[in-house]
């Protein structure tokens, strides 16, 4: 019998400062990662490409370095999203007998020989996600409606990453939701079964989703991030982006429990240490509170009443800062923790995490295995509707 040779699967994380590229085998049920890199973002502002040429860029030189590293070529791709335009709206759908559809037109799928078709949803906006999905039978039991939420992105939000993608050499399998696959690489399964909230802080937004039953259940989008901390210590130190990034970059909040907040020492002149450093420290305060804030009313505002016992997990740049987690957990009143790639033999920095949990979420499928989606049975319309409307 002749050998099988495993299936090569790559996960692509597209985001405003860095792009992360993981290549993977699949082989007896498991990925195993054989390469990764990282290069800087170009041309990609909150989440949403604005330069389809320099993001190729960026692209390529990531996808270069993982490829030379893994020792093999990676030519299909998850490609995880997380930008600032994802909206999540109520809508509802209807299986009808319809002419076949061969793909997805935007929101509609063909299931011979039936149509799904979602309502609800503007033209311009795709689909990533349907999440609490119910069924709602008519009076003959047949052809029942879904009653759903959607994450929706923009048409050419996700139309511009895919066509970067494919311009590096890539075939797109699937563009997926961020915080799933973020969830597929630090949250445990019981964080995921009995319930939990993910933060993502990323560079140019912050993403807040709640986990509960295997599924996600809420989540929400806040134009905020890693980048308004440059921002505002350049205007308010009078200093370059490029310094302001280095300050971030040397660990500028410490374990407050120890040593308070400090600057990275040589970042100024030493006459000028003491007043500078007492001036970082309260414009880096002042946006962390103000993005906590922003999270925990975002947090007061979803329609959920579970309990999470999994508490709170962070990740992303800012996350790395000492003292974050005391400020969540006071504001928040949950538990709240760092989270950390779980399962892997490579050893990584936490920014490949939504690379890391792409190929993990490939590897789902390759055993017909889908995120997010309970066991509704084959034939079930539910069943049948959410293999459709999953991740794109």
């Amino acid at each position: 019998m002749a050998k099988r040779h495993p299936v090569i699967l790559a996960g692509l994380d597209v985001g405003t400062s860095k792009t992360a590229v993981i290549i993977a085998a699949y082989r007896s049920g498991v990925p195993k990662l054989l390469g990764s890199a990282i290069s800087p973002s170009v041309g990609i502002n909150k989440g949403i490409i604005s330069v389809i040429g320099s993001a190729v860029k960026s692209i390529g030189h990531a996808l270069e370095k993982a490829e030379k590293i893994a020792g093999v070529k990676a030519s299909s791709v998850y490609i995880s999203y997380n930008g600032a335009d994802i909206t999540l709206r109520h809508c509802r759908a209807a299986r009808t007998l319809n002419k076949r559809v061969d793909w997805r037109d935007n929101n509609r799928c063909g299931s011979d020989p039936f149509t799904f078709v979602i309502e609800g949803i503007p033209r311009d906006e795709k689909v990533l996600q349907l999440i609490t999905p119910r069924l709602i039978p008519n009076e003959f039991g047949i052809m029942p409606e879904l009653d759903a939420r959607a994450i929706t992105a923009g048409n050419r939000s996700i139309s511009d990453l895919s066509e970067s993608a494919g311009l590096s050499g890539l075939v797109v399998k699937g563009v997926i939701y961020a915080p799933m696959a973020g969830a597929e690489s630090i949250l445990s399964p019981a964080e995921k079964e009995l319930g939990a909230i993910l933060i993502d802080f990323g560079a140019g937004t912050t993403t807040i989703s709640v986990f509960d039953r295997g599924m996600i259940r809420e989540t929400a989008v806040l134009p905020v991030g890693g980048e308004h901390l440059s921002g505002d210590l350049a205007i308010g130190l009078r200093t370059s982006l490029a310094m302001a990034e280095e300050i971030l970059a040397g660990d500028p909040i410490v374990d407050i429990e120890k040593k308070g907040i400090s600057v990275k020492p040589g970042c100024f002149k030493n006459n000028e240490m003491q007043a500078q450093d007492h001036l970082a420290r309260s414009i880096i305060d002042a946006r962390i509170a103000e993005i906590v804030n922003l999270i925990a009313l975002s947090i007061d505002k979803f329609d959920y009443s579970g309990s999470l016992p999994g508490g709170v997990v962070i990740c992303g740049g800012v996350s790395r800062m000492g003292g974050i987690c005391d400020l969540l957990r006071t504001r928040l009143k949950r538990p709240v923790k760092v989270g950390s790639l779980t399962d892997i033999e490579m050893d990584l920095s936490p920014a490949y995490t939504n690379a890391v949990g792409l190929v993990k979420y490939g590897s789902r499928l390759i055993t017909g295995e889908k995120y997010g989606v309970r066991s509704q049975g084959q034939n079930s319309v539910l069943g049948r509707f959410l293999d459709y409307f999953g991740p794109q």
